[in-house]
């Protein structure tokens, strides 16, 4: 899909990725296989209780978006910013599109699909307009 823009709604179970441009949208989802293996932080235990996502997970929801021109990353918990710094470590080039990281809980795929026009929406706006110079004779 050509001048799109990416949402990634993420948590530590799966991510939502939907891709899109002004005509139409694209929705994939990534599932964390070592989801299923964690075990919760226990109190009394040694460690800050923050369980860092495999990156062959973050992997996966990097393929989703590397064509995308710009992204916003959202999700409930940490994970989006370890999204957030695993691309920054390991694809720096889908990095440096990254418009923002945004809490939210769980919407529905049109929820996050509307969220996400309003947002680039608002975007596009506040991005300078390209200057036009002329040459006079």
């Amino acid at each position: 899909m050509d001048n799109c823009h990416a949402i990634v709604w993420i948590d530590h179970k799966s991510a939502h990725i939907i891709t899109f441009n002004r005509s139409e949208h694209n929705n994939a989802i990534v599932r964390n296989a070592q989801a299923e293996k964690r075990l919760h932080h226990k109190a009394g235990e040694i460690g800050s209780g923050h369980v860092y996502e495999d990156d062959a997970y973050l992997g996966a929801v990097a393929q989703g978006v590397e064509g995308a021109e710009t992204l916003l990353i959202t999700g409930p918990s940490q994970v989006k910013w370890q999204l957030k710094a695993y691309l920054g470590v390991r694809e720096p080039s889908i990095a440096e599109r990254i418009a923002g990281v945004e809490t939210l809980d769980h919407p529905t795929d049109a929820e996050l699909l509307s969220l996400a026009q309003r947002y680039f929406k608002a975007e596009d706006r506040m991005r300078p307009s390209p200057v036009h110079s002329e040459r006079h004779s």
